[in-house]
Formats: C-alpha cells, sequence, structure tokens
C-alpha cells in the first residue's frame, strides 16, 4: 500500500512538471513544414520567404450590378477609405507595405531619375532610334507637336517635360518599363490600379510576418475581415471586397487545422467514452484506459517543449490517431485483466508482447526520421515518444491503480465482441481464399501507386478564397503560368552578371518558342562594367560637331515656331553634361523602383527575371537551367514534385529498413525464426493489400500517408504480436488465453477506427484524407491477422487437429524442400527414361541401376540425417533372396534401393497408381501384393531367374510409431516356395526423420543392419512358413531392440526433446538447452534408474527429466509434482506425454506420495525450510519399495567458494528472473549441509553413495537406498 501511494504521488508529480512545461510550448501551423528538407528546398523557402512575390496579398473590389457613369470613382472612394483604415489600424505593426496609388510627384521623381542617369539605360539598338529623332525633318515634327501641346489645356502638366527634352530621348527608357508589368491586364485610372475593362480595383498590402507566422497573420486578416465588413454594410451598392494570396491561404490551413484538431478529437474521445463504458459497463474504466494516452503524449509534448520550445499543429494534428493506437496498451491490459482477474498473471501475459510491441514501433516511428521532412522527423519522434511513456505506463503505473478482484468479479458471460473475437476466422476456408486472392491482385497494382506531386490537394482553400482566386483569374492568369528565375551572388553586382548569362538562355528559349514573354530588369540593373560601356557608348555617339549640329537645329526649328532661343537650354545642357556612374549607384529609385525584383539575404542577392510560359514547358526549363550554376528556378510544383521523387526513394528505403528491423526483432523476441515469420507475415500481407487497394483505387501516396502507412504498419505489429504470444501460451500450457487477447485487439481496432475514421469530419484534405485509408488498412491487418497467424502456427505444430510429435521447423521445411525438389527432378527424369527409348537392348536392366543411383543419391543428398550400416558382410546379393525389412517412413524405399540394382519391391496398389511416380514403379516390374501372395509365384519366379532378389515389407504399412507391428505370411510363404534365403533388415530412426502422416524430412540419424542370412533349410526358426513368420518377427524385435539400446542414448533423445518445448517460448526453450547440457542429458540419474520402475519426480518443473526418462524406457511409469502451476501445465501439454506419465501441481510438503522406486528431488529441498527438508526426505524413504532409491542433487553449504556460485545462481532465477518459485514471498533460500543431510538419512538405516562431477556449484548427488 506504501509502494503504491509513493508511486501515485510521483506519477502526479510528474503531471503537474508536464503540464507547467506544456503551458510553455509553442504551437507552429506552417503546413511547408511536410516539404521535403533537403538543401535545394532549403534554398527554394529562402528565397520565396524573402521574395516580395512570395507575401504579396491581392485585394480585388468590385460592384455587382451597378453599370453607373461614377461607377469607377465609387470604387476609388471605397478603396481611399478601406486603405485609410488599413494604414491608420494595422501598418506598420502588421502590413509592411501597401501598394495602392502612384502619386504625381513619385512619377515626377521616376521621370528625373531616368532623365538625369539617361546614357546609362540607352543600349546599342536605343541609339538607332535616337539617330531618326535628330534628324531635321523629325527634330520639325517634335517641335511642332511639342508647341501644339502648350496650346491645349493640358499643357501646363507637360510644359517642364518638354522643355527638359523636347525630342523625347526620355521616353525611349520609360517605354522599357512595359516590361516590367507582369500585371499585363491592368491599367491605371486616376493613379489606381484597374483591370482593363474598369470593373475591378486592385490594391496589393505585403504583411509584415512571414507565412509560417500563422498566429500574428491570423489576426491580422481577422482584423481585415472585420474592416471589410463594416465598409460593406456601409455601402449603398453591393459591394464586393476579395483578396488572395499565400500568406492568406497559409493562414486558412492553419485555422482549419486548429478547428479539425478539435472537432476530431472531441468526436473521438465522446465515442470512445460511449464504446468502452457500455462494454466494461462502468465509466471509470473509461479514464483508466485513457490514462497511459495522456501521460504518452503529456511526456512527448514536454519533450518537445523542454529541448524544441515549438511543435506543429498538424504533428499534434495526428493525435487523434495516435490516441487510438496508444489507447491500445491500456485496453490490453484492461481486457485481460477482465478475463484473469490478476494482475500478476496480466502482467506475466502481456508485458512481453507489450513491450515487444513498444520497441517495434517505436522503431518504426523513428525511422520516419530518415524521410527528408521536417514535419515527419517532428512527428516520427513525438510518436516513438508516445509509444513508449505509455507502455510503460501500461506497465508500472497502471497495475498499481488497480484493485486485486475475485475471480467472481472477472468478466462473466460472452458478449457480442468476445463472439466477433473468438470466432475460428483460421478454419473459413473462403476467407483464406479471398485473402490469398486479395494478396495475389494486389501484388500486380502496388506498381500503379503513386506520389502526389501537387502540394495544392494537400492544402485547404475555403470556399471564400476559392471565389477570390477564380474571380482574380477572370482579370488575370498570368501567376498560373509564371516562372521565376534568379541568378545570385554574393552581393547585386555579381547577382547581375550571373543574370547576364541567365538571360543569353532565356533568349534563346523565347527564338525557340518555349519562353512567351519575359519580364527583366536587364535595362535598368546593370553591373558595372556594362555602365561604363553604355556611358562609354553615349560619349563615341555624342561628337562634338553632332551635339552642335543638334543644339543649333533644335534653336532655329524652335524660332520658327515662337519659342525663344534659349527656351531648350536645359536640353543642351544635357547633351553637353558631364555624366557618371556615381548618381546611379547611389539613388534611391533603385531601391524603390526594382525593389521587387531584388532578393536580397544575409548569405546572397538575387536578381529576378519572370517567365511566362505554356504549362506544358515548366519541366523541360526547369531541366534546363538545373544544370547552370547560381540560377535558381522558383517554381513550387516542379521543386515539390522533384523533391517528392526523393521522398518516394525515401520512403522506400524506409520501409525496407523498418520491415528488416521489425523481422529481427520478433524473431529475436520470440526466439525462433519460425514464429517470427509467422509473426511478421501478416505485417507483409497487409502491406501488400494496402498498397495494391491504393493501386486499384487510385489513392496516391502523399507526406500525409506515409504516416499512415507507418500507423498501420505498427498496428498490424501489435496485433500480430499478440495473436502470435496468444498462440505460445495456448500451444504451451494449453490454456485458452487467445480468446482474452483477440477480444483486446478487437477493442483495439474499434477504438483506433474510430481514432482515424473521425477524419472524416475534418475539412482540411491533408487530414480528411488518413480516414478511409486507415479504416481499409486497419480492417485488413485484423482479418489477416486473425486468419494467416493462427493458420501458419497451428500448421506448424498441429496435424489434423492433434499436436505434432515434432513441429515443422524452418530447417525441416528446407530439408523437406530440398529433399522433394531432387526427388521430383528425379522421377521426372526416370518418367522421360521410360518414354524416351533411350535405354538400349537391356532397358530394365540399365533402368534398375539409375535406380539405384537415384535411390543413394536421395539418401545422401539429406545432410540432415546422418546415416550408419552395420554388418556389411551379410550384404550378400549375388544369388537371389527375399529381403525382409521393418517399415517405418518413405525414406525406407530408397534407403533399399540404394543397396543392390536388382530388386523387386511387393508395393501397395496406391503406390503403383501412384500419379508422381507410379510410371517408374510400374517400368521396374515392382510386384503389386493386391494380387495375392499365392498368384505371385509364377511371376516372382521369373524375376529370380533373371537375378532379383525380392524386397518385402512384412508389416505391410509403416508404423506410426516405430515400433515393429506384426508380419505377414507373404514374404516367408514366398521364401519358401521359391525356395530363396531370407536377409533380414533391421532399420532404425527413419521414423524419426519422417513420420507416418507427417510429410517432412527432420534432422536425425538412421541405422541400417544386415542380419546373418536364414537359409531355407535353416530350421531353428520353424518348418513352416507360418512358424518362421512368427519366430523371425520375434528375432526381428529382439534385435530391433539391441540395436535401440545401444544407439538410443540420451544424447539421440536430446532433439526429440528440445522439439517438445521449442515455439513455447525463448526463455524456456534456451533454459532447456543450457539445462540438458549442464545436466549431461541427465546421464548422472538415468545410470541409477531401472528401465522397468515406478518413479516420482518431486519439483520436476517442466518435465525435462521426466521425458528424457520415458522416452528411454516406456515402460516406467513416472509421476511428476511441482509447486508451480505454470510449469506443470507446460509439462502436462507436451506432445510426447503418455498414459505412463502424470503431472500435478502440489506443495510436495504436503501430498501424499505414491510408493515408487525410485524418488528423485533434484534441486527443490533449499525453497524449503530444513524442517520440511527432513519430512520430505523421510517421507520418501518410508515410501521407497525394496530395493528402490532416493535421489537426491542438493547444493553443500559446506562448500564456501563453490557455494557462492550456486547462490547467485539461485538470487537470479528467483528474485531477478523470477523463473522458479520459492517457499514464501520473502523468496528465502534454506541450505544445507552434507553432513546435515547425510545424519538424516543414516537414522533411517541407508547406505549414501555421493556423486561430486561439478565444479562451478555446490551441487552434489546423493544416491540413498536401503540397507
Amino acid at each position: 500500500m506504501r509502494r503504491r501511494i509513493s508511486v501515485v504521488l510521483f506519477f502526479i508529480l510528474i503531471i503537474s512538471g508536464m503540464i507547467y512545461f506544456s503551458s510553455k510550448l509553442k504551437l507552429e501551423e506552417d503546413i511547408t513544414k511536410m516539404l521535403p528538407d533537403s538543401p535545394s528546398i532549403q534554398l527554394f523557402n529562402n528565397i520565396y520567404n524573402n521574395s516580395s512575390f512570395a507575401d504579396k496579398t491581392i485585394f480585388n473590389l468590385y460592384f455587382e450590378g451597378n453599370k453607373s457613369d461614377s461607377y469607377q470613382d465609387d470604387l476609388i472612394n471605397v478603396a481611399d477609405s478601406l486603405v485609410s483604415k488599413l494604414k491608420t489600424q494595422l501598418y506598420p505593426d502588421y502590413i509592411k507595405e501597401i501598394t495602392y496609388s502612384i502619386p504625381e510627384e513619385k512619377m515626377q521623381e521616376v521621370y528625373n531619375y531616368f532623365y538625369e542617369n539617361l546614357p546609362l539605360f540607352l543600349d546599342s539598338s536605343d541609339y538607332l532610334k535616337i539617330d531618326t529623332l535628330i534628324s531635321l525633318e523629325s527634330i520639325s515634327k517634335n517641335i511642332e507637336r511639342n508647341y501644339k501641346t502648350l496650346l491645349t489645356p493640358a499643357g501646363f502638366a507637360f510644359k517642364k517635360f518638354i522643355q527638359l527634352d523636347p525630342l523625347s530621348f526620355t521616353p525611349i527608357v520609360l517605354n522599357k518599363l512595359k516590361q516590367l508589368q507582369v500585371d499585363e491586364d491592368f491599367e491605371l485610372y486616376q493613379n489606381r490600379i484597374f483591370s482593363k475593362d474598369k470593373q475591378n480595383l486592385i490594391f496589393y498590402i505585403t504583411p509584415k510576418y512571414q507565412v509560417g507566422k500563422t498566429t500574428e497573420n491570423k489576426y491580422l486578416f481577422n482584423e481585415i475581415d472585420k474592416l471589410i465588413e463594416n465598409i460593406q454594410k456601409n455601402s449603398k451598392n453591393n459591394l464586393h471586397v476579395e483578396y488572395f494570396g499565400s500568406t492568406v491561404v497559409a493562414n486558412g490551413n492553419a485555422q482549419q487545422i486548429s478547428k479539425d484538431i478539435i472537432l476530431t478529437v472531441v468526436i473521438s474521445i465522446l465515442i470512445l467514452f460511449i464504446l468502452l463504458s457500455f462494454y466494461f459497463k462502468n465509466f471509470t474504466t473509461f479514464f483508466l484506459i485513457f490514462l497511459p494516452v495522456v501521460f504518452g503524449a503529456g511526456v512527448a509534448i514536454t519533450f518537445f517543449s523542454v529541448f524544441y520550445g515549438s511543435i506543429s499543429a498538424i504533428t499534434l494534428g495526428i493525435g487523434s490517431i495516435l490516441l487510438g493506437l496508444t489507447i491500445n496498451y491500456g485496453l490490453h491490459f484492461f481486457t485481460h485483466y477482465q478475463h484473469v482477474g490478476s494482475i500478476k498473471s496480466v502482467l506475466k501475459d502481456v508485458s512481453i508482447p507489450l513491450l515487444i510491441n513498444c520497441f517495434t514501433t517505436a522503431l518504426a516511428f523513428l525511422g520516419l526520421t530518415l524521410v527528408e521532412s521536417e514535419l515527419l522527423h517532428e512527428l516520427g519522434i513525438f510518436a516513438a515518444i508516445s509509444v513508449v511513456s505509455a507502455t510503460l505506463f501500461s506497465l508500472i503505473i497502471f497495475p498499481l491503480l488497480l484493485k486485486p478482484v475475485n475471480s467472481k468479479n472477472t468478466k462473466s458471460g460472452i458478449s457480442l465482441l468476445d463472439k466477433i473475437a473468438n470466432y475460428e476466422y483460421y478454419k473459413n476456408n473462403y476467407l483464406l481464399l479471398g485473402i490469398i486472392i486479395l494478396v495475389i491482385v494486389s501484388s500486380f497494382y502496388i506498381q500503379n501507386v503513386k506520389f502526389e506531386d501537387d502540394l495544392n490537394k494537400m492544402s485547404y482553400v475555403s470556399e471564400k478564397l476559392q471565389k477570390a482566386e477564380k474571380n482574380l483569374d477572370k482579370i488575370n492568369n498570368y501567376t498560373l503560368r509564371s516562372v521565376y528565375v534568379l541568378s545570385t551572388g554574393k552581393d547585386l553586382n555579381n547577382a547581375l552578371n550571373s543574370n547576364k548569362i541567365t538571360l543569353h538562355i532565356i533568349d534563346s528559349l523565347k527564338k525557340a518558342g518555349i519562353v512567351k514573354k519575359i519580364h527583366s530588369v536587364k535595362d535598368f540593373l546593370l553591373s558595372e562594367i556594362e555602365l561604363e560601356k553604355r556611358l562609354n557608348n553615349w560619349n563615341i555617339f555624342w561628337s562634338n560637331q553632332k551635339k552642335i549640329n543638334l543644339i543649333n537645329s533644335v534653336k532655329d526649328t524652335s524660332v520658327k515656331f515662337g519659342f525663344k532661343v534659349n527656351a531648350f537650354d536645359s536640353f543642351t545642357n544635357m547633351l553637353e553634361k558631364k555624366y557618371s556612374t556615381e548618381n546611379y549607384k547611389n539613388n534611391f529609385e533603385l531601391n524603390s523602383l526594382f525593389k521587387d525584383y531584388i532578393i536580397t539575404t544575409e548569405q546572397f542577392t538575387s536578381v529576378l527575371t519572370i517567365l511566362k510560359i505554356p504549362q506544358s514547358e515548366r519541366e523541360k526549363v526547369n531541366e534546363i537551367f538545373s544544370s547552370v550554376k547560381n540560377v535558381v528556378v522558383l517554381d513550387k510544383q516542379f521543386i515539390t514534385s522533384s523533391l517528392v521523387e526523393t521522398v518516394k526513394k525515401d520512403f522506400n528505403f524506409l520501409v525496407a529498413i523498418s520491415l528488416l528491423v521489425v523481422f529481427l526483432i520478433l524473431v529475436f523476441s520470440f526466439g525462433r525464426i519460425e514464429l517470427g515469420i509467422i509473426a511478421f507475415t501478416p505485417i507483409l500481407l497487409t502491406g501488400i493489400c494496402i498498397l495494391g487497394i491504393m493501386g486499384i483505387t487510385g489513392i496516391k501516396f502523399n507526406l500525409v500517408n506515409i504516416i499512415i502507412t507507418s500507423f498501420i504498419f505498427d498496428c498490424g505489429i501489435d496485433y500480430s504480436i499478440f495473436i502470435t504470444k496468444g498462440l505460445m501460451n495456448e500451444y504451451k500450457t494449453g490454456q485458452t488465453e487467445l480468446k482474452a487477447f483477440k477480444t483486446s485487439i478487437l477493442m483495439s481496432l474499434i477504438t483506433t477506427i474510430i481514432g482515424s475514421g473521425v477524419l472524416i469530419f475534418a475539412s482540411h484534405p491533408a487530414i480528411k484524407s488518413i480516414a478511409l485509408i486507415s479504416t481499409v488498412g486497419l480492417l485488413s491487418t485484423i482479418i489477416i491477422s486473425y486468419t494467416i497467424t493462427p493458420r501458419l502456427f497451428y500448421w506448424i505444430t498441429k496435424i489434423k487437429g492433434q499436436k505434432r510429435l515434432t513441429p515443422i521447423t524452418l530447417s525441416n521445411l528446407i530439408y523437406s524442400f530440398v529433399a522433394l525438389s531432387i526427388f521430383a527432378i528425379g522421377s521426372g527424369i526416370l518418367t522421360i527414361f521410360v518414354i524416351l527409348p533411350i535405354l538400349g537392348k537391356k532397358p530394365r536392366e540399365i533402368y534398375h541401376g539409375v535406380l539405384r543411383m537415384f535411390s543413394k543419391f536421395i539418401i545422401y543428398i539429406m545432410f540432415n540425417v546422418k546415416k550408419k550400416i552395420f554388418n556389411k558382410q551379410y550384404a550378400n546379393f549375388k544369388t537371389p533372396k527375399v529381403i525382409i525389412v521393418n517399415h517405418q517412413s518413405h525414406i525406407d524405399i530408397p534407403l533399399v534401393l540404394m543397396l543392390t540394382p536388382k530388386l523387386i519391391i511387393l508395393t501397395n496398389d496406391w503406390v503403383q497408381n501412384n500419379l508422381f511416380y507410379g510410371v517408374i514403379v510400374r517400368f521396374a516390374e515392382f510386384y503389386p501384393v493386391s494380387n495375392g501372395y499365392e498368384n505371385s509365384i509364377e511371376v516372382l519366379s521369373k524375376k529370380v531367374k533373371d537375378g532379383y532378389s525380392i524386397v518385402v515389407f512384412p508389416e505391410g504399412s509403416r508404423s506410426q510409431d516405430s515400433k515393429i507391428k506384426r508380419f505377414h505370411k507373404g514374404a516367408f510363404y514366398i521364401a519358401e516356395k521359391l525356395k530363396l534365403d531370407i536377409l533380414p533388415i533391421v532399420i532404425h530412426g527413419t521414423g524419426e526423420c519422417m513420420t507416418k502422416g507427417e510429410p517432412f524430412l527432420k534432422s536425425g540419424k538412421i541405422f541400417l543392419k544386415y542380419l546373418p542370412i536364414i537359409s531355407t533349410n535353416d530350421n531353428s526358426f520353424g518348418e513352416t512358413y507360418n512358424e518362421r513368420t512368427k519366430q523371425i518377427l520375434k528375432y526381428f524385435r529382439q534385435e530391433f531392440e539391441i540395436l535401440k539400446a545401444e544407439y538410443e542414448s540420451n544424447v539421440y533423445f536430446r532433439k526429440k526433446l528440445i522439439s517438445n518445448y521449442i515455439f513455447k517460448g525463448p526463455v524456456l526453450e534456451w533454459y532447456l538447452r543450457v539445462k540438458i547440457r549442464l545436466e549431461k542429458d541427465y546421464n548422472d540419474f538415468l545410470t541409477f534408474i531401472p528401465n522397468k520402475a515406478v518413479i516420482t519426480d518431486l519439483g520436476c518443473g517442466y518435465g525435462f527429466l521426466a521425458y528424457t526418462m520415458q522416452m528411454k524406457s516406456e515402460d516406467r511409469i513416472i509421476y511428476g509434482f511441482d509447486y508451480d502451476s505454470e510449469k506443470i501445465q507446460t509439462a502436462n501439454n507436451c506432445s510426447l506425454k503418455n498414459e505412463n506419465l502424470f503431472f500435478q501441481c502440489a506443495d510436495i510438503s504436503a501430498i501424499d506420495y505414491p510408493e515408487s522406486d525410485v524418488f528423485i528431488i533434484s534441486d527443490v529441498l533449499h525453497y524449503l525450510p530444513e524442517t520440511k527438508q527432513k519430512e520430505i526426505i523421510e517421507e520418501c524413504i518410508f515410501k521407497l519399495l525394496p530395493d528402490g532409491k532416493l535421489l537426491i542433487r542438493e547444493a553443500d553449504s559446506n562448500m564456501e567458494k563453490r557455494h557462492s556460485r550456486t547462490k547467485l545462481t539461485e538470487f537470479l532465477s528467483t528474485k531477478v528472473i523470477g523463473f522458479n518459485k520459492t517457499y514464501n514471498d520473502e523468496k528465502q533460500l534454506f541450505f544445507i549441509s552434507k553432513d546435515y543431510l547425510i545424519n538424516i538419512v543414516s537414522k533411517h538405516n541407508c547406505k549414501v553413495e555421493i556423486i561430486d562431477n561439478t565444479t562451478f556449484t555446490s551441487n552434489i548427488i546423493y544416491v540413498i537406498s536401503k540397507n
């Protein structure tokens, strides 16, 4: 109780800490974190985030149904009001810049800038235009036009421009500004931007915060919405104000993700509350089961708060799915607890599978860190921490929160869920066939699965924004066809030099028709070299004489039209002015005019060029520039498509690594590669089915589906592990714990489907897309797990509903496959020999020789089977004989056929008619016994004359238990009638290597022993064939027993004993392997135990010694007692158990022992107090039959050095591992000395023989017998 209170208080302290740190966690809602985190995408994001094009928000104002003459002026008034409020309320705190109207003074500044630096903006083609403008005819036309303009009302506005530049040199440069007008469908009206039809007024704002700063931008656009709503209310006309941009879309995504998180989590919790409360019939269970979920999520959130400071909202958005996964741990624990009613039993049953599942799931989620995506890195870590924390909570803290219940309070009756879970799906052949068909079909469609490379389909766009985008598209759709090319350098001058190379490539693309239009600052942003070049061109063009001629021509012409002589002195000053590049470099107009085309970061500066190209040419343009140094193409779709391919490769690598790691963990955890394969097969098949269904339905992979694939993969691991563990427990103890496991798995499935299925209510496409694939995947997972796993497990452990004597192992399966394949190939070749005339004049003689060689090859290719032949001196086949052989296995036939080529075997009809090798048998003239022995004499006599011996298996069929059955008389009848000697051959071991009814080749040993030839004149076995049949059978059995006694040593039975305990857990199997090696196959005990005896084994454990004694001699009656009920259940559930073996769970200090020839007390006494030890020893002596023996192995506490090692091993087995139970809860041990034990025995007139064969521990054997 004190420990429970301490742990609960510690838990409350941890929860308090998690709440504190979680409150400091910053939530990020940047969907771009899903993009692959590669150098190219980092560069892309850096440029994109620093580009003014990236974060501009465009406003579109228009009236619906208003066609008045003041339409444009009304729009301007509304826009002026909105812009004014934006400036006063949101600028500069939330708005960086507003682009609305162009002031008159600004236009004058632009003109003056170009006028004062005119030579720097003229290229070689411009001087051709100037040549035209300075001709006398052109001068006259321009002066006349200027004169007429001044006479108009607008002349006042143009007076200054005419004085400065009467021949319009400056407009040559100003006209070049049109190439920067990306929005070519717009035009100015009263210095405001309108659509060409003047029905839409456009302006831009640049938010102060970048796209990822969703909290600040959320406030900005909420306030904008309020301003728009207020203006629309006050407008008499039907005013529409719409806006659109990347920042707006990101803000919409962030808000929708938050709404979806709240909605889906609330719905899933509500449904789970109702479901769990209904199933467990109380409300508190729901909160108990949810504690691991809360704890796991809390630890993960705390981790990110402490080490990262922030977490993505999308990561938490997957929280409802993880809720379905981590809730499994509490569900498994509590569902099992409801069935067994014991916390200790639950921990014993579920702790290993929970830990295995935790380890594999955490590794699978951590595998997401191998994918180049910051979001997936984050999610992988978050999920792994949640899973590990929830598991530890379930195993450590959860048990302390539950109160022990009586068996009356455990779950009784069968609910609907129990019926569904307990249905034996693996027996439904139609279901199995359906799964096989689905897997086969799916395997063909896996290659059709594609990765989604359009991020727009993963992004949420509200109806309001969709309408705004659609309306803007009607006005100008340039954004849909624009590609941004950036030339980069360490500073502006380097960037401009790079841009020159870029423009050369672009010009070639335009000539090829790939690029339709170019928007570039090439004529305005110039490198130092280009500036000097242009300045030099100006000076060369204007020779002194050309200047004088032009100035005089302008003066003369102007005077003719009534201008004063000095009217155009400013123009004269421009021509005579000494220009330099300093004014160009220092003038602020560069920044104000071309700032959108210059991107500056700490690392580099870029110059932007905008290309208008067809959608079909995007990929080609990107490929061309991909190999150009210092050039970046800002085409988000193309970059995303390219990098999704990288993610795909990463994902394939991730899947391969995850599958390999999970398989190795399963093999290691279950201790057998066969169990690893069985547990892994449903996982693999589920993956094939999910991918196949995606391929069939056209569902594409995206960065979110990758998460779901990992999630379903982990659920498959969970289900497969628990079902495999349940099957192992059932195979080990015979207890039907599988039903509890299957019920908890079904509950897990329902809760998980609820956790992921509620995402169908989400509006965000990236989150909503999870629902369908997760539901289908999870249903596939559980159906396959319920069907395939038991089917495979029962196949390797059972045959016809009964336990196999030796379970199928992978090595045996491989050896069987190899042997069967060789046999099939050889049979095919031998059949071809029969069909084709290739055997010459003596076909059957040659055929029998080939058959002998093939049989010998078959026998010796079985590398896992050792062969030994005795008494070869009796192998005389020079004269025909009747060869009689005991029959245990299919192996017997090739074993006999390899002895000599001239053999005729008597066979059954099914052998003659066998589709596989019936042709071979018939061509070899093997005789069918169904014709009758009496009718065989004439046929067989002909073969005997040809020198053939007759092989007969007198038992008639294979022996099931390798014992020699009753002999039929046929062989002896034939020998008598044909006057043939009899060659007896005893075979031993083939039945163990290939047991009747189990066509699998197992490792083992084969012994073939020739017995002395029995002459036809030898009457020692009787004179008639009837007498001979009985006497030779008796003789045969004697020789067989002699062979058994000689070679069936303890070592011989070792593999058979181990096979009896495999697939029952790695600890048990390896404990057995270590135990029998340390015990030297129990030779020290078996030496003193007669073959026929009643034996009582006190503290028999799992029955290792008992089964060894029983295999050595079936005439032994063995009683085994042990305090540990699980060990007794395991011993009772072995396939080797027969009617002479009895195991009982009992306290050996409180039972009445049967009278026995031998009592065995091995490593048991020290678990009991000394008084109990004395009573047990005395009771055994009392119950010993005459000539009986009491065998005790116990530590001698007087051997101090060796005894310290004994105490260490016992400490580990009782207090650390808990493998052995003790007399009391304190796990106290009571070691005695040799002298103490001898003193007890001597009081009862017994003699003691001491055997000390160990050097490491103090264990010695006492052989006690009555005097």
